[in-house]
């Protein structure tokens, strides 16, 4: 019986944990559902939308809110997009670097169709602080400064810039290999390195 008792408490641990887990990841969606919709509103109403993150400190939890002002936006749907979500699993949030209790206003901007975003990385995580270790209890939501299909992704430290605008910069389409190879020889860097 005792077997019994055991086995049930583990079975009921491992249910929870999932649950907590399934949880987070809601709220991840959620977050980045709302990051999507506020660049779709700007790019269809030409709306400018900020999506307002802030700390409750009553209920002792984070927050955001898609907030427009302007008038593009139908007063009815701002009753709906526009509310108050408070975050129960996420226990981290960062906007490159600043958490909401740094600062009284945390915003992303979606402005002019576009040509005024926020350029950087929103970091969540189920702890109250980041652990750079354990990647699968944080996710990431890349940012980068242009309409783009936003999704998130499990946390890295150190991400690649995966912009388009990346490659036109790529060195091939400057200069041949030989002119490459010449000009990091002779970068100052590379020359304290060699003596």
């Amino acid at each position: 019986m005792s077997l019994l008792a055991i086995g049930l408490g583990l079975t009921g641990f491992k249910m929870k944990q999932a649950y907590d887990e399934q949880k987070f990841l809601t709220e991840v969606q959620q977050l980045t559902s709302t990051l999507q919709t506020a660049q779709d509103l700007m790019l269809i109403l030409d709306a400018e939308v900020d999506v307002v993150f802030f700390e409750d400190f009553k209920e002792k939890k984070i927050g955001y809110q898609l907030v427009s002002e302007g008038g593009r936006i139908p007063k009815q749907w701002l009753a709906l997009i526009g509310q108050r979500v408070l975050l129960n699993k996420i226990r981290y949030l960062s906007v490159n670097g600043m958490a909401p209790s740094e600062l009284p206003t945390l915003k992303l901007h979606f402005y002019s169709r576009g040509l005024a975003m926020s350029v950087g990385k929103v970091v969540v995580s189920r702890d109250e602080k980041l652990d750079s270790q354990d990647s699968s209890r944080s996710y990431q939501i890349v940012m980068h400064g242009y309409p783009h299909y936003i999704k998130s992704e499990a946390y890295q430290s150190k991400s690649e810039d995966t912009s388009p605008l990346r490659g036109l910069f790529h060195k091939a389409a400057l200069y041949p290999d030989e002119v490459w190879e010449d000009l990091r020889r002779n970068e100052p860097a590379n020359k304290e390195k060699a003596t």
